[in-house]
């Protein structure tokens, strides 16, 4: 009976530590989920952001804003356009000019 015992505690504790890795693969895979939703939302915002879905006359104005402050000295178009860009649609997404770079990708 005790040999019966033993064998059944043994099988118990094989369970549990069965179930103990069970649950951290769970975690590991629900990290691996966000991880994806992450990426899936970063590719469909750099996608969606292509040059001709930008708000681009509210950058264009931006720049000329740029331009004008500093006295309408020409030489800094590059730099006014960027800047606006930074500044309108922040640092992510990624410029549209990496967008286009960028492979499609299924994640489905």
């Amino acid at each position: 009976m005790n040999n019966l015992i033993d064998v059944l505690k043994q099988k118990q504790g094989d369970l549990d530590n069965a179930l103990h890795e069970l649950a951290n693969m769970h975690l590991a895979l629900e990290n691996v989920q966000r991880d994806i939703d992450v990426l899936r939302s970063a590719l469909n915002l750099c996608l969606e952001n292509k040059p001709e879905t930008i708000a681009e006359e509210t950058v264009r104005n931006r720049a000329y804003e740029f331009y004008e402050q500093r006295g309408f000295r020409d030489g800094f178009d590059r730099e006014d356009w960027l800047r606006a860009e930074a500044e309108i649609l922040g640092p992510f997404p990624p410029a549209p000019e990496q967008c286009l770079d960028m492979e499609p990708v299924s994640l489905n």
